[in-house]
């Protein structure tokens, strides 16, 4: 089942609405727990129970690693979950516990903490790699051999395991860090990872984001209009947008005289059409998550206006970013420990963002193509967007306002990074001129970074070709079209002028110009009310004319669903 599809628009959500609204607030978690297990169902079948097996593994590990929170009873924790128990008497209950928990011989070593660690990331990435690579593993083991070697099992892909995965990796790890306590609640634990609007694509979605609204939630009309209005919006780039872009893409591949305009054109089109694909899909987990109450994190920031390859990653694909940075990253060292290792560090990261993409050596090429470009950057003076000390603060942009990720122990008391006087007064950081200081930038803002976007853009729309093509042949050939066809052929004038107005929206749609106007317009009491009668027009537009598409058959599967 998927978001764009009759069946989710006009029964399933409908349904889960209805029943979620009816339901007293005790039992909400339970109802989405049910609503999130039938939604996977319908789309895995079977591989319902390798989650569940994950859920359960992840939920145990927490509660092992957890244990100095043992002695805080679970009714004591559900009063003050419901605020009958002051915060500081809770504060005190728990020192005691802990103060008794380090004279205990129960209690966990550092040794054991560490082994239970190392077991629990053992099965949770060794399930992770069996399904998603065994396949590439036994193929390049052929091909290096010569021969038949190993056999390829051709399992069908969980949906969303690199998500889910992902997610509970991130919880077990900041448990044993002390981030915050374990979950007691199963059904609160097992309702965070299942969690039907960001289950199967994202946004990777941190415990520490959704762990109070878990236990109680604001609901209010606000809140589930904007949620009803980001949802549509995001219905819109997905089935009006990214399937009308790929429609392209498919056409232009399939012309017998290419051009470079052409191929250029087409290059451009997938990397808009992943844009709105993607992006589309965070839309709607994100207005889905403010209908029941969560807040789930920003995943896209107009990442196609950025002025360098670290803007661009800040911007694109934001709660992946951070997971390599939180989890990968700063404990490899970071920038932290000289340049080699930092370039070292950085390749590792952006080798293992392109395999987590898809189970190709395309991807590999494709995250190690931006990783080579981030060291460039780094060595001419530009912060990597992982290296920078602000990202490792938790005040990067991709971290979003997490006061607990900006508390981390390993992030914030390595003496090292405390104390290193070009991390803390980096002059390129602090005092860029064109940022800062330039008159022409101010009152120009193309000025000079004119080229810096363009630059950008020409980089990403060339890297996302290995991105596209699973072989590098056809990969290979692609590049041959856009720099050595012919510049114009008649085919290709046909094709572009039909879809010239597709190209041009989706160009605009992709930049903060469409929301700085509806900005404006709803400064004066005039506009804002002139805003709600567009708003609910919009709404009716989008709702008619994607269930036309959906009628007719002409949408496809969400990209990301292969991850």
């Amino acid at each position: 089942m998927v978001f764009s599809s009759l069946l989710f628009l006009y029964l399933f959500l409908p349904a889960t609405l209805l029943l979620y609204i009816l339901m007293p607030d005790k039992g909400k978690n339970l109802l989405l727990l049910a609503a999130s297990l039938v939604f996977y169902f319908a789309g895995s079948g079977r591989y319902l129970f390798l989650m569940l097996g994950m859920i359960l593994l992840s939920y145990l590990a927490g509660r092992w690693l957890g244990q100095e929170d043992r002695g805080f009873s679970a009714a004591k924790e559900e009063k003050e979950d419901r605020g009958l128990v002051a915060t500081k008497e809770a504060q005190e209950d728990r020192s005691l516990v802990a103060a008794k928990d380090a004279k205990s011989d129960v209690a966990l070593s550092p040794q054991y903490r560490k082994i239970t660690l190392a077991v629990f990331l053992l099965i949770a990435l060794g399930l992770l790699g069996f399904f998603k690579y065994a396949d590439l593993v036994a193929d390049t083991i052929n091909a290096v051999g010569g021969g038949k070697i190993l056999r390829p099992l051709h399992l069908a892909l969980p949906i969303g395991i690199s998500f889910y995965s992902f997610q509970c990796i991130s919880y077990v790890v900041d448990v044993y860090r002390g981030t915050y306590p374990a979950e007691r609640n199963l059904i609160r634990f097992a309702t965070y990872v299942s969690f039907f609007p960001q289950l199967i694509a994202g946004p990777i979605v941190r415990y520490d984001a959704v762990k109070d609204a878990l236990k109680a939630r604001k609901h209010s009309f606000e809140n589930y209009s904007a949620g009803v209005i980001r949802f549509t919006i995001g219905l819109g780039k997905k089935v009006l947008v990214a399937d009308r872009l790929f429609a392209f893409c498919t056409a232009a591949a399939a012309v017998r005289e290419p051009s470079a305009v052409l191929a250029w054109a087409e290059s451009a089109a997938y990397l808009l059409y992943v844009y709105f694909d993607f992006s589309g899909y965070s839309d709607m987990a994100i207005g889905l998550g403010k209908c029941f109450g969560f807040d789930i994190p920003e995943n896209f920031n107009y990442p196609l206006i950025s002025g360098s390859i670290r803007e661009f990653w800040r911007r694109w694909h934001i709660s992946l970013g951070s997971w390599f940075r939180d989890y990968v990253y700063i404990p490899m060292g970071g920038s932290r420990e000289g340049r080699v290792r930092h370039i070292r560090n950085l390749l590792i990261v952006w080798g293992l963002t392109g395999l987590w993409h898809g189970a190709g050596w395309n991807f590999a090429l494709w995250g190690l193509s931006f990783g080579v470009l981030l060291c460039l950057e780094a060595s001419l003076g530009e912060k990597s967007s992982l290296g920078s000390r602000d990202s490792m603060e938790g005040k990067d942009p991709m971290a979003g306002k997490n006061s607990r990720e900006r508390k981390d122990p390993l992030e914030r008391k390595d003496p090292l990074e405390r104390k290193d006087p070009l991390e803390r007064k980096d002059p390129l950081e602090r005092k860029d001129p064109l940022e800062r200081k330039d008159p022409l930038e101010r009152t120009n803002p193309l000025g000079e970074t004119l080229p810096r976007h363009l630059g950008v853009l020409i980089a990403a729309i060339l890297i996302f070709v290995w991105f596209r093509f699973p072989s590098f042949e056809l990969a290979l050939n692609q590049f041959g079209k856009m720099f050595t066809a012919p510049l114009w052929s008649s085919e290709s004038a046909y094709l572009l002028k039909n879809s010239v107005v597709t190209l041009l929206a989706s160009a605009i749609g992709a930049t903060p110009l469409l929301h700085k106007a509806w900005d404006a317009i709803t400064k004066t009491r005039a506009g804002r009310m002139l805003s709600l009668v567009l708003s609910v027009c919009f709404l009716v537009a989008v709702l008619i004319l994607v269930t036309a598409y959906l009628v007719d058959g002409s949408f496809s599967p969400f990209l990301y669903f292969r991850f």
